[in-house]
């Protein structure tokens, strides 16, 4: 990703909030979260993201077959990766979700 110009954070798996990032003033667009190693802090680290960027767009990894959509906060996930995942499918994947509005409207 940062071969094509993204700033990329690593945050650990371990980690229960993304307050580090907002502490450093860190500005997020995109999160890519792997469904797999979210357990148990998931939840709390998706409403800690949320809460502190509500304009974040979100794209789930698994190693499972499903969306993953029912694990985010409506509206917010925009993709799904099923690992294991190819350089171009990520690629493209977070280009489509990049060049979409940042908030959904309904029909």
């Amino acid at each position: 990703m940062e071969k094509v110009d993204y700033h990329v954070l690593t945050v650990p798996p371990q980690a229960a909030s993304v307050d580090g990032l907002v502490e450093r003033g860190e500005d997020i667009d995109l999160a890519i979260m792997d469904v797999d190693k979210m357990a148990p802090k998931g939840e709390e680290i998706l409403h800690s993201l949320h809460k502190s960027y509500p304009k974040v767009r979100l794209v789930f990894m698994s190693s499972e077959e499903g969306s993953g959509a029912e694990v985010g906060p409506a509206g917010h996930v925009r993709g799904y990766l099923r690992r294991p995942v190819r350089k171009a499918q990520l690629l493209g994947t977070v280009l489509a979700v990049m060049d979409a509005p940042t908030t959904l409207t309904a029909r």
